[in-house]
């Protein structure tokens, strides 16, 4: 997910002024964050633990991008929010597309959810959010699926990226691209009803699988009516808010939720939440600049 955020390092610590201000800004959103963030050199290799607002502990692999990203401090601060927030008012099972190393999986844990369900393809995602789960005391918490989501159950390439963390079953750019991989696919309908899941919450984030996860969770859609938070681009977002009838629908902007989710960046990808019929203030319990309707 592309929110921007700031955590707190558990592990070697450092005088740098930057990560020192680290816990003091992990809460506030601002524009250049990020940017400010990548000013502290860190290693690239071996692990770190940190932490996560929410009480969420990982450990990141320092040989990859978003790992020195997390490292530095940069974290969806608003969405691992709204998870707590969904989850604290509703309870509820949580789904977890495209799970990675486990840190939506494990906020919603910490947040109540009743059950996780967790979609992660890569083996060494896999592995690394099962030691994850350890670390927070969490082992047998998540139920694993060791595949993707998608809109049939089956089988499908996985070009893996040189950051594993933009692996897709989707045409991934050349330079990016390490190798390719064969993996199991179902369905979120078939994996909830086989788990007997009742979410109230679905979190999405597949690189550009979106829609074909979409097709697969119709019926989860319509008897649970979950709170659905989607890695999308502004043709994605405007393929699922015509899907998701009734739904109210926003994108996330600078720790806000701001109208109609197909209103995003011509280009480039960002975090859309979509809210079942009612009154989104009251659901979600986090800023809101409107609403918008399917």
């Amino acid at each position: 997910m592309i929110g921007r955020g700031i955590v707190t390092e558990v592990a070697h610590r450092s005088l740098n002024p930057l990560r020192i201000a680290f816990p003091l800004l992990r809460r506030v959103d601002f524009r250049g964050k990020a940017r400010l963030a990548s000013l502290v050199r860190v290693p690239t290799a071996g692990t770190r633990a940190i932490r996560f607002p929410g009480n969420v502990r990982v450990e990141v692999d320092l040989s990859e991008p978003l790992g020195r990203d997390y490292y530095r401090g940069v974290v969806d601060v608003f969405e691992l929010r709204l998870v707590r927030s969904v989850l604290g008012q509703w309870g509820g099972d949580f789904v977890d597309v495209g799970a990675h190393i486990g840190i939506y999986s494990i906020a919603a844990l910490r947040a109540g959810a009743d059950r996780v369900l967790a979609f992660e393809p890569l083996e060494r995602s896999q592995s690394r959010l099962e030691r994850n789960l350890v670390l927070n005391g969490l082992q047998g918490g998540v139920t694993l699926f060791r595949g993707a989501a998608g809109a049939e159950a089956g089988t499908a390439t996985l070009t893996v990226g040189n950051d594993p963390s933009w692996s897709t079953l989707g045409p991934l750019e050349g330079r990016y691209a390490m190798h390719a991989v064969a993996v199991a696919v179902s369905t979120v309908d078939a994996e909830v009803a086989r788990l007997g899941l009742r979410p109230s919450m679905l979190k999405i984030d597949v690189e550009g699988g979106e829609l074909a996860v979409a097709d697969g969770m119709a019926e989860t859609l319509s008897e649970h009516r979950p709170v659905v938070l989607c890695e999308v681009d502004r043709a994605s977002a405007t393929a699922l808010a015509a899907r998701m009838v009734g739904y109210d629908h926003f994108r996330i902007a600078r720790g806000r939720l701001i109208l109609d989710a197909r209103g995003g960046p011509t280009s480039g990808i960002y975090n859309a939440v979509f809210v079942p019929p009612g009154d989104a203030r009251s659901i979600l319990a986090l800023p809101t600049s409107d609403r918008a309707h399917t």
